[in-house]
């Protein structure tokens, strides 16, 4: 694995990045969002769904509540949240683990250490860091194998 560290200066920054993040990526991915609440994961998810084809504009919001959210973009976005659920168990019992395993999609899972079921190996981890301020450095935990150059611009 290896690691790149891009600072965002603002949610229309964080978007930015995500949105590229998107146009590199090729399913199934799986994206692990880590941090705090509200240090920006709703909101990378929603420069990521952006970032991606789509037939007409899509609302993203935090399924922290509803635990899973799906957006028909081109491929589809599983967008997962993790918060309220302790326990992997849980996962199958409510079908995350179908989306998780979705082959023909990304998957973004935000609180993924809540309930480690073992992701895949090919997993990108993206931390937010917890002091929220104008400028954080995102840090993102790359596949050896998948060759990303993303910048903050």
């Amino acid at each position: 694995m290896s690691t790149l560290q891009i600072t965002s200066t603002s949610p229309s920054s964080t978007k930015r990045i995500a949105a590229q993040l998107a146009s590199l990526l090729k399913p199934p991915y799986v994206l692990l969002l880590e941090g705090d609440l509200g240090s920006g994961k709703t909101t990378f998810v929603s420069g990521f769904v952006e970032g991606l084809q789509q037939a007409d504009p899509i609302q993203v919001q935090s399924p922290t509540f509803a635990l899973a959210r799906t957006y028909e973009t081109i491929p589809r976005v599983h967008h997962i949240d993790l918060y309220r659920l302790h326990k992997a168990s849980s996962l199958a019992e409510l079908g995350l683990l179908d989306l998780i395993d979705d082959t023909k999609a990304f998957v973004l899972v935000e609180w993924p250490n809540n309930c480690n079921v073992g992701y895949p190996a090919h997993a990108i981890r993206v931390s937010f860091p917890s002091n929220i301020s104008a400028k954080r450095k995102l840090k993102f935990t790359i596949p050896d194998d998948l060759n990303i150059n993303l910048s903050a611009q």
